[in-house]
């Protein structure tokens, strides 16, 4: 997910889609380690079809492991909202 790349990023999501749909779930769960990062990166980057891709893989993610899929990211990609809110807020002023 660090290819400056926007297809290379996009094609790695999307494989990561295709791999979660078709893996079992014990299988997912040995590599959630590498999963969630870089789903989670791929959510917010800067380009729309990259974060269209990641969030199939999220969803695939989820399907695998349930919450789990949403308690490892979504309390970050909050957080990261949160921060970029505070300094676009204080960087108008």
């Amino acid at each position: 997910m660090g290819s400056e790349d926007s297809d290379t990023r996009q094609g790695v999501c999307l494989g990561l889609s295709e791999v979660m749909a078709s893996a079992r779930k014990h299988h997912l769960t040995n590599y959630l380690n590498i999963l969630i990062p870089a789903v989670s990166r791929a959510l917010c980057d800067e380009l729309g079809e990259v974060r269209e891709a990641a969030a199939l893989a999220f969803d695939g993610l989820f399907s695998a492991v349930g919450s789990r899929a949403i308690d490892e990211i979504i309390p970050g990609k909050i957080s990261f909202s949160r921060n970029e809110i505070y300094l676009t807020q204080h960087h108008q002023n």
